[in-house]
């Protein structure tokens, strides 16, 4: 296991490297452990942001084998499906499955059928959120193919709203164009101001293809064309560094 570091003149990329995925879940739990601990140590509760992914899960599971005061870890989920809770799309199902000892801060599912537009599941979000008015102990991000992070997704209707940096609103909503068959619904994001304002910032990714996307992206930031790397804009309301889990 080794942690490589890439400076760059936004914001400090600190790439963490694995040998495998069953090592790569045990280092991000151990990152989740050390910052709830922390959290805790302040004494408040710990507040983190995490988005879905079959990677999350292994590490989300290996996180909840830890002996902690669970009932203080508040989760949140970076973004949703237009779904109820209880629909196999809903990322906070996903989350619910994997850490099911945590609090689950439902600010985006209603738990059973929808009765408002995503402008008002959004809003109503937005309102909710700002009751926690602290950042983050941790965002746990991924990525995907197209080089999209939470919902920030390339080509989406809402994009530009969704990477602003103001502080509210924090959730908006984004239509993927066009909606993908793995969860053809509009969604709900934390906004890329909100994802920032955060003590720690990750993204977990494995394989070496992922890698080589995600390397590119920071290399060239093109946020509308490649969202994942609006992460690295020094406009982000938190000086913390990007760091980068990764496995083959």
């Amino acid at each position: 296991m080794m942690a490589a570091i890439l400076r760059l003149p936004t914001r400090e990329v600190i790439w963490h490297v694995a040998p495998d995925r069953a090592v790569l879940a045990t280092l991000v739990a151990d990152a989740l452990e050390v910052a709830a601990r922390e959290a805790l140590q302040a004494g408040g509760e710990a507040l983190f942001a995490i988005a879905g992914g079959a990677a999350q899960q292994s590490a989300l599971h290996e996180f909840g084998l830890r002996s902690l005061p669970w009932r203080k870890i508040c989760v949140v989920p970076t973004d949703e499906c237009v779904v109820p809770v209880t629909s196999r799309y809903s990322h906070e199902r996903g989350l619910r499955e994997a850490l099911p000892q945590a609090r689950m801060l439902g600010l985006m599912s209603p738990p059973t059928v929808f009765e408002y537009s995503a402008e008002t599941l959004a809003a109503q979000a937005d309102l909710r959120l700002s009751l926690l008015p602290r950042r983050f102990d941790a965002v746990l991000l991924s990525m995907g193919d197209d080089a999209h992070t939470a919902s920030l997704l390339p080509g989406a209707s809402g994009l530009a709203a969704a990477l602003s940096t103001a502080p509210r609103p924090a959730v908006v909503t984004v239509t993927p164009s066009p909606l993908p068959s793995d969860g053809p619904y509009p969604r709900l994001t934390l906004t890329l101001g909100r994802l920032t304002w955060t003590r720690r910032l990750w993204v977990l990714i494995t394989g070496e293809e992922t890698r080589a996307l995600l390397a590119q992206a920071l290399a060239a930031p093109n946020p509308l064309e490649r969202p994942v790397s609006a992460l690295l804009l020094p406009a982000a309301s938190s000086a913390c560094p990007l760091e980068v889990f990764w496995s083959p």
